[in-house]
């Protein structure tokens, strides 16, 4: 994981877009693999939701309120901007917004909002940024972890079948690129964050495995001594 140091913040404090155009709580996630001199990548990010948002508390035990900015969309196009520049401006960015989105919940607006500002970059000819919504709080608290990982797992599927790796060979031979990206955000880039690039990763090895299995070497290790372990 690479920590991003532009908008790093506790909860309540690091709120969607500072002045720099950074999201709070950014993470560039990396899973690698690697069978003798062949490498696979597979990459996404995380961090709180990219438009400009804050939260109010009235006192210390009250529920927070969370809203968003008039000017919400200042900023969304610009980060963008950096993503495409990092990633490739052909990269397609897959948004999979983890807020809360029922009528009464205190994240609606900043899930409404986050909603319209991908709509405003589709419309200024961004096309290649989409939305997603998953409410990963009424998976887990409906079905629980198990019926919430397989939702997740069937959402990210069809992307993740799409995208591909990124392959190569050592030292730093590319032969294919990853087509996409996707990018989890909740609000702090926390705790639903976390269990979402948990539940990805566990899609992505299972991806490889399934991919690479002619490949994989399923003898027994050995010891110093040249005897097979035997852990029965």
């Amino acid at each position: 994981m690479r920590r991003s140091s532009l908008n790093p913040g506790t909860r309540y404090l690091a709120r969607g877009l500072n002045d720099k155009n950074e999201p709070a709580n950014e993470i560039e996630c990396e899973l690698i693999f690697s069978r003798d001199k062949d490498f696979w990548i597979q990459r996404w990010r995380r961090g709180s939701a990219p438009i400009r948002w804050n939260t109010t508390l009235s006192t210390a035990f009250s529920k927070p309120i969370h809203t968003a900015g008039e000017r919400f969309f200042n900023g969304t196009a610009e980060y963008f901007k950096k993503l495409l520049n990092r990633y490739g401006n052909d990269t397609l960015i897959r948004c999979f917004s983890l807020l809360e989105s029922g009528e009464h919940k205190s994240e609606r607006d900043i899930h409404d909002k986050f909603k319209e500002s991908i709509s405003m970059l589709q419309k200024g000819g961004m096309e290649n940024v989409t939305y997603n919504p998953f409410d990963l709080n009424f998976y887990l608290h409906y079905g629980g972890t198990f019926a919430a990982f397989n939702k997740l797992k069937e959402a990210v599927t069809p992307y993740l079948e799409n995208d591909g790796f990124l392959t190569g060979t050592f030292p730093n031979n590319i032969s294919n690129t990853q087509k996409g990206l996707i990018r989890f955000n909740c609000a702090d880039s926390l705790d639903r964050a976390n269990l979402a690039t948990f539940f990805y990763s566990l899609v992505v090895v299972e991806k490889w495995i399934k991919e690479n299995e002619g490949r994989i070497d399923h003898s027994v290790p050995k010891n110093s001594n040249g005897v097979e372990n035997n852990t029965e």
